[in-house]
């Protein structure tokens, strides 16, 4: 059964690690103010950032302006099976590469509603906001598990830039969360965003050329092939593509096929 109250999910996280070392980890969260020198912030707090690689807790730090990773921690880069360097130099789409196909259209789902909330929040609470959500992810090699990821938002002193700060846990295996959720919290107030399945079939919105184009992506059909088969030009299948990219509002032909086999019975 799922568990909707926040307290509760803070319990479970509780009992999996001791009070001093959430502590600890609170303290090193606490650290990084709205307006802080990010680089800074690295260079001079190495043991700080090394309780969460002893805990096992990814920790990135994703600068937007750049759209790179500013940081990441070896138990972060453990969760793709690579390294730190190389995760450094990954584009940042390769973080969907986590996410259970199941649950990454609810995640979408629950990063849009969110975005919507915050643009309705005063700029006072939009600063003080935390959020975290649950979810599951693949580990490299041990399959999938359930996760809270927790997110700050830090704006960077010294460029300006937007930093998100966050941090990934794999939770126990007797965690009682069985869907995708999330949590915004500011210093008043603490608001849940879910995504439930009842919401509709994403698919919904292809037309039907465009779902038998779908369809034969995901038998792994180059767009030329396509065109053979459905007697079109090879121009207008890519066109047909970046349409379903768009409508599915996913970034790559792998994420539109995840859906695919998600909601695609009957189509």
């Amino acid at each position: 059964m799922f568990i909707s109250d926040e307290k509760q999910q803070k319990r479970q996280v509780k009992e999996t690690y001791s009070l001093e070392t959430l502590g600890r980890v609170i303290s090193t969260y606490r650290k990084l103010r709205l307006n802080s020198d990010i680089s800074r912030f690295i260079a001079e707090n190495p043991l700080e950032l090394a309780i969460f690689d002893a805990m096992d807790m990814g920790v990135y730090m994703i600068d937007y302006e750049l759209a790179t990773y500013a940081y990441v921690n070896a138990a972060f880069a453990r969760l793709f099976g690579v390294g730190v360097h190389e995760l450094l130099n990954a584009p940042l789409s390769k973080m969907s590469d986590l996410v259970h196909p199941a649950d990454y259209h609810s995640l979408l789902k629950i990063t849009k509603k969110t975005s919507d909330v915050l643009k309705k929040m005063s700029a006072a609470d939009r600063e003080q906001v935390n959020y975290k959500v649950f979810y599951r992810i693949k580990r490299a090699e041990e399959g999938f598990c359930w996760c809270l990821q927790t997110n700050k938002i830090i704006k960077d002193r010294i460029t300006g830039g937007s930093i998100d700060f966050g941090i990934l846990i794999c939770l126990p295996e007797q965690h009682g969360i069985d869907k995708v959720s999330g949590y915004l919290r500011t210093a008043t107030k603490s608001i849940e965003i879910t995504a439930s399945q009842e919401e509709g079939n994403p698919l919904s919105k292809l037309s039907s050329r465009e779902k038998e184009v779908l369809t034969l992506v995901g038998r792994g059909l180059s767009s030329k092939e396509i065109s053979e088969i459905l007697d079109l030009s090879s121009e207008t299948i890519k066109i047909h593509r970046k349409k379903i990219l768009r409508k599915l509002n996913v970034t790559s032909s792998i994420h539109a096929v995840r859906l695919l086999q998600k909601f695609g019975k009957g189509y």
